[in-house]
């Protein structure tokens, strides 16, 4: 997203936001005793107004809820945050530069000074919650990503994944089984060839496609480290979580790793005009319309993430949808042991089968009876590419801040508490019909309010299994949040990685490029 000039985003938040007042009482002036500013995205924001009325029905406590639209809503707030002025209490956004503003450090406000722009959160963290604490029963790897040298300054309000979404219904009208669900990258571009062969022989489903995007917000560019993931497994994808180059060393080489390139073959060969795999109108449609277009039947398959049917409203209820892992990176054989240079069937239909056998066998060491021609070591790396890499993780950065200057600090503090209270994570989770977030209850989601559908079934699967790549855009490790490194080869491009590839520009030139951009600027961008 373009970060637009301070005044104009401002104003973009007076037009495009409407504030709801829960309560009347307040502040002078009319105002409610706490003002919370959101983002209106996805997840919608009926849930804050539910544990908001609450909160107050128990505490007495008023809120001023103003909801920006959309991304430029996100940018209004970014503005609005930067700028220092604002009368919000508690900020819920999808943040941007949350880590590298916290390195920053401290900040004057009306001659104040704050050690930080973000209130300190850890006593929320540690409090009683239940019996527990809101730390104790947030999920580990969100806990871990919060966590700046022992303190916290957000929390998060979503857990997401983006995967591959399929509609059963165009499916089974092809006539396909579980059977056919591709199991690597080689599968899945033979799987697009015979969608393409039925649905040009059937009158009923002709012009349906194997896959849809909307270019103009698409998300294959967010999407294609899943198989960077999978091929470097989880010592290599550690080292570049780190900002660590493939030698385990700091340096500029973060972008000679060889799965970045295999990667970006994958999505290559996935979106190539040529090969037709992609709906002919996924060009001009807008996202809304292409996740439309795809409930409908127009498409088998597309990149999505969970909170695909709640953004799409009562007009999809219920719509035949589920996630199929994302198959394995075909190039992995590469490094296993019976990797023939040459024999790419032989060697994918191998590939295949172990990755067939790891979904069987899921446990560590379960090695028995494993494909034949094949290595207890073969196994394990097949399991850890299956397990890092058959989901994208997403919603990190949406992330629930007070800034240090607000007012009202600890009644603000005392909201999120009740937020992530078994009855505040309860409220949410019935609101949302299903959408629980990071934050366990002590005696767990209460099932009996909410009606589950088979997407809502299928989420709360892939999110339990946890066979998911941690990736976002804003990483806490400082060569990213203070140098600047993109995580999704963007370093001295001009335009997203899939535009580029749309452009005709090679895998190997953008990863080239990346390259020489970060060792050209590598002293500035380590000068923090």
């Amino acid at each position: 997203m373009k970060r637009t000039k301070r005044l104009m985003a401002l104003t973009a938040a007076a037009l495009l936001s409407f504030g709801t007042l829960i309560g009347c009482a307040g502040r002078p002036g009319g105002n409610a005793d706490l003002k919370i500013t959101i983002s209106k995205l996805g997840y919608g924001t009926e849930w804050l107004k539910a544990i908001a009325e609450k909160y107050t029905e128990k505490t007495g406590v008023t809120f001023d809820i103003v909801e920006p639209v959309g991304n430029a809503g996100i940018d209004a707030i970014y503005a609005e945050m930067e700028s220092l002025a604002s009368d919000t209490d508690i900020f819920i956004t999808r943040q941007r530069h949350f880590f590298e503003t916290i390195y920053k450090g401290s900040i004057s406000v009306d001659g104040v000074r704050y050690p930080c722009q973000y209130a300190d959160l850890t006593d929320v963290y540690t409090a009683d919650s239940d019996g527990s604490t809101i730390k104790d029963k947030m999920k580990p790897e969100f806990e871990q990503f919060y966590n700046v040298d022992g303190a916290y300054y957000g929390l998060p309000w979503a857990e997401s994944a983006l995967g591959i979404v399929r509609n059963k219904d165009v499916w089974d009208k092809l006539g396909f089984t579980d059977a056919d669900v591709p199991l690597t990258t080689d599968e899945l571009f033979d799987l697009c060839n015979t969608i393409k062969s039925k649905t040009a022989a059937s009158a009923d489903l002709k012009g349906v496609a194997p896959f849809i995007y909307s270019l103009s917000d698409e998300y294959y560019t967010p999407f294609a480290p899943v198989w960077f993931g999978q091929y470097e497994g989880s010592e290599g994808i550690g080292n570049f979580f780190n900002g660590l180059d493939p030698a385990g060393e700091t340096s500029y080489n973060l972008y000679a790793y060889d799965g970045q390139e295999k990667a970006l073959e994958v999505l290559n060969e996935l979106i190539s005009d040529k090969n037709g795999y992609q709906h002919e109108a996924s060009k001009d449609l807008t996202f809304t319309n292409m996740q439309s277009y795809f409930l409908m039947g127009q498409a088998v398959f597309c990149v999505n993430g969970t909170w695909l049917e709640i953004e799409m409203g009562s007009n999809y209820k219920g719509a035949n949808i589920d996630y199929i892992k994302t198959p394995v990176i075909s190039a992995l054989s590469e490094k296993l042991s019976y990797y023939q240079s040459g024999a790419d069937t032989a060697n994918d239909e191998k590939l295949s089968a172990l990755v067939a056998y790891v979904d069987a066998h899921p446990e560590e060491g379960d090695n028995a009876d494993r494909p034949a021609g094949t290595t207890e070591e073969d196994v394990e790396i097949v399991r850890d590419a299956r397990h890092i890499g058959s989901y994208l993780g997403e919603g990190k950065d949406h992330i629930i801040s007070i800034p240090a200057y607000s007012r009202n600090i600890e009644a603000a503090k005392e909201f999120l508490k009740f937020i992530y209270s078994d009855e505040g994570l309860n409220i949410f989770y019935e609101v949302t019909q299903g959408q629980m977030l990071p934050v366990i209850p002590t005696t767990g989601y209460d099932e009996s309010k909410i009606t589950t559908t088979s997407f809502r079934k299928a989420i709360n699967q892939v999110l339990n299994e946890g066979y998911i790549l941690p990736w976002e855009s804003s990483m806490p490790t400082k060569i990213y949040a203070l140098g600047g490194v993109s995580t999704y080869w963007n370093n001295g491009l001009t335009t997203t990685v899939m535009k580029a590839l749309l452009q005709g520009t090679s895998p190997a030139s953008i990863i080239n490029t990346n390259q020489s951009y970060l060792k050209t600027n590598w002293k500035t961008i380590t000068d923090y």
